[in-house]
């Protein structure tokens, strides 16, 4: 099932022949903070704003986030559209394995009071909400970064954690990291200590703490970075997006030559991801090849055999849904401003 909104106010659920499901009922949340899961597309009908969901509100593990606007609070509903864990969180995210992130407190004046943890499809904290940040459970580990407050100062120490929530080992000691979720034993996470002047960025490391080097064994920094699979690296560099294949030796090889200038999410399951190249968006197989050929305005990965779509005709602009044919499945136009 795919989210779907009428009004830009409150969405629902279709199935692959863009019937409605589940009616829409559930409010939007537009909160600016970035672990909420919304983007905006820059469109108007007449004078109203419409603002698109991301897969984050999608289902997974028969589950799917939902905002409660009375209790200012996230919750899950079950396939049915029924409340199955109730509005309880500042901020969740969509199941993986059976498991979420949970935020349980938020506090922008004092770090060491954020805490967030992992839940089970049944709202059981599993890992303990003690953490400043936490990447979801995925291959069994997870990532999570403590923080404290010494003087006027915070200290920060990321850790890679198993299901269970033990500690397995740290991940570059000495160094402000926010990671991200892993991929078959690979994950990502950002050096932020030197931000402003000698900002390092983005690096690659495994189920161990190791990073990815480079000839002289010093880790890899880049602008940002997408793992898929373990296996397909997307790195940005100098404003473009390359990939290449990492093999068993850990050394890249490089399949597509062409760059985008922004990616979707890489490749998903099936090895098919939406890449803008030049001014369009199109989508790519494992072997650089395309599969649709760049004509979108707009495009996000296929997601039980949909994908999020917008093509222009005019001063018109087509979004929805469309299947692997390149076919809308559900739409509906707006003027494009």
């Amino acid at each position: 099932m795919a989210i779907a909104s009428l009004d830009g106010l409150t969405y629902g659920f279709i199935n692959q022949k863009g019937e409605f499901v589940i009616q829409p009922k559930f409010k939007l949340n537009f909160s600016p903070l970035s672990l909420y899961p919304l983007k905006v597309l820059k469109l108007n009908d007449s004078t109203k704003e419409l603002r698109s969901l991301i897969s984050e509100y999608s289902f997974a593990d028969n589950r799917a986030l939902y905002y409660d606007i009375e209790k200012n609070r996230f919750g899950y509903i079950n396939t049915k559209g029924d409340v199955v864990i109730q509005p309880t969180y500042l901020v969740a995210t969509r199941f993986k394995q059976n498991h979420s992130v949970a935020v349980i407190s938020l506090d922008t004046t004092n770090w060491e009071n954020t805490r967030m943890g992992i839940i089970d499809i049944n709202g059981t904290m599993v890992v303990p909400d003690k953490y400043y940040r936490l990447s979801r459970l995925s291959d069994n580990y997870a990532s999570g970064t403590f923080v404290t407050k010494k003087d006027s100062s915070y200290q920060f120490s990321s850790v890679i954690l198993s299901s269970q929530g033990r500690v397995i080992s740290s991940i570059l000691p000495g160094m402000i990291v926010l990671t991200g979720e892993f991929s078959k034993g690979y994950s990502s996470g950002i050096e932020t200590l030197s931000q402003s002047l000698n900002r390092k960025g983005y690096f690659v490391y495994d189920s161990t703490g190791k990073t990815l080097n480079d000839s002289n064994g010093n880790p890899l920094f880049w602008e940002d970075i997408v793992i898929d699979n373990g296996r397909f690296i997307w790195y940005k560099q100098s404003d473009y997006y390359h990939w290449f294949v990492l093999d068993n030796d850990k050394r890249g090889r490089v399949v597509d030559s062409k760059v985008y200038t922004a990616i979707a999410a890489g490749f998903n399951k099936d090895g098919i991801a939406a890449v803008k190249f030049r001014d369009q968006y199109g989508f790519i197989d494992t072997l650089g090849n395309f599969v649709l050929e760049p004509k979108y305005a707009y495009a996000g990965n296929f997601n039980h055999g949909l994908a999020e779509a917008g093509l222009r005709n005019g001063s018109l602009l087509i979004r929805g849904y469309i299947n692997k044919k390149g076919e809308f499945v559900w739409s509906r136009e707006v003027r494009d401003r």
